[in-house]
């Protein structure tokens, strides 16, 4: 299975890279004070000055530090020239590692901020994990790990470092909730649920064809709002499957702890999905999926037989009121005659 991208290349790409200045932001973040300025001071050669106060403005707008082969050349010209120092003599690929550590602590310090340490790191992995819980999409949990960060005044890492950590959470969820599945289905509870893969032979009480009959879990996704008669009756069938399952499945909802975000998101895939796809993943997850369809179906079509049931009851008020309207219209038409 391929590893899951949180970001597409592009982003990987933009977020591992510094920020794109135009003037007027180049300006203000390299604006250094008397201070930054204090702390080049006692660096020796002009490479070393000229990165320092690179990474220290690109610190300033990301709180990240970036590769100094990634710094962009006309950052670099506007740097060298309102800071005095000659290009003719910066080599950026002579950035020493040694270097590169030693000035990045310094600019944490300067700001207040802490290297991404292993507390750091804890403390994302914890997030993270409560956010996988709720079902958050990967792309959300990235964006709110790097804000948490930044609030935390802890320096932000690479792109691989951060995402790395929330897979692992990402995955660590499933793996708890797979081992649930594992756990406490009954073998006669995979049986009923391996039967909504079963196609259906009979149309209305007619026999049909194996090459056109549906599968019962595709016919449980279809949501109609006819007031029809013969579609209300399908439905309510369709009802009283999916609350036998319901119930039966009851202890292992509990067991799963799924709030209704991660309901809705594992039933939102089922909906989605062929039944090819559904039947290709591992049992405990395919499971864990119909589970979740089971119970979002159960009330939404709960919730479906609710809202026919409020328009019939509103389609006969109508009628009978516009029957009444009629006969009341008649009665005072006689009456004026008589008159």
């Amino acid at each position: 299975m391929p590893r899951m991208k949180i970001l597409n290349t592009v982003e990987q790409e933009a977020f591992d890279t510094p920020p794109v200045f135009n003037s007027d932001q180049r300006k203000r973040f390299f604006d250094f004070s008397i201070k930054i300025r204090h702390l080049t001071s006692n660096l020796r050669t002009p490479i070393n000055r000229l990165c320092f106060l690179l990474s220290c403005g690109y610190f300033k707008a990301s709180k990240r530090f970036f590769s100094a082969r990634t710094f962009h050349s006309r950052d670099i010209r506007y740097v060298a020239q309102h800071e005095a120092i000659p290009l003719d003599d910066v080599d950026i690929d002579s950035y020493s590692r040694q270097s590169q550590h030693r000035h990045q602590q310094r600019i944490l310090n300067f700001y207040g901020f802490r290297a991404f340490d292993q507390k750091a790191r804890d403390f994302i992995v914890q997030e993270a994990e409560t956010m996988a819980r709720s079902q958050l999409k990967p792309r959300l949990i990235f964006w709110r790990c790097v804000d948490l960060l930044i609030r935390e005044k802890s320096q932000t890492p690479s792109y691989f470092r951060l995402s790395e950590l929330i897979l692992m959470a990402i995955n660590k969820h499933k793996k708890q909730l797979n081992t649930v599945i594992k756990r406490m289905l009954p073998s006669y509870l995979r049986a009923s649920l391996d039967g909504l893969f079963d196609q259906s032979t009979t149309f209305e009480g007619v026999p049909i064809s194996s090459k056109t009959a549906a599968y019962k879990l595709t016919l449980l996704k279809k949501m109609s709002q006819s007031t029809k008669p013969s579609k209300v009756k399908e439905r309510v069938t369709d009802l009283a499957l999916l609350k036998g399952l319901y119930e039966s499945l009851n202890p292992i909802f509990h067991a799963l702890e799924l709030n209704q975000e991660g309901i809705r998101y594992y039933a939102t895939s089922v909906i989605k999905s062929e039944i090819f796809q559904m039947a290709r993943r591992v049992d405990e997850d395919r499971y864990l999926h119909i589970i979740a369809f089971i119970a979002y179906q159960y009330y939404r079509l709960q919730d479906n037989l609710v809202d026919v049931l409020l328009t019939s009851v509103q389609s006969y008020q109508k009628s009978a009121q516009a029957y009444q309207a009629r006969i009341q219209s008649a009665r005072d038409i006689r009456a004026r005659k008589n008159f």
